[in-house]
């Protein structure tokens, strides 16, 4: 019961990290490596940092905050990712357009 606002924080998170589909896979099969890694390690360091200044202050709570912006901020680097090399929309509820 005392882990309540923990599993708040990283649901709110994953909601986040679900509304982009599958651009990882999609960028993985596709052959753009180098933007999955580039993305993921700027996530890395983000976390890390974030991870420094929440911690000491919210303890659990700082360090749900910080992994929650980390995987919000790669899965919408992935998603901008899918849309630049592939013209493919991937995000959830994201009104569709057609490019020529």
């Amino acid at each position: 019961v005392a882990a309540w606002p923990v599993m708040v924080v990283l649901g709110l998170g994953m909601i986040v990290r679900s509304t982009v589909g599958q651009a990882f896979d999609l960028l993985a099969v596709t052959g753009h490596p180098r933007a999955i890694v580039a993305i993921s390690l700027g996530c890395l360091i983000t976390n890390i940092f974030l991870s420094a200044l929440f911690i000491p202050w919210f303890g659990i709570v700082g360090a749900a905050t910080t992994t929650a912006i980390a995987m919000s901020v790669r899965a919408i680097g992935l998603a901008m990712a899918a849309a630049h090399h592939l013209g493919v929309q991937v995000v959830a509820f994201a009104p569709v357009s057609t490019r020529e």
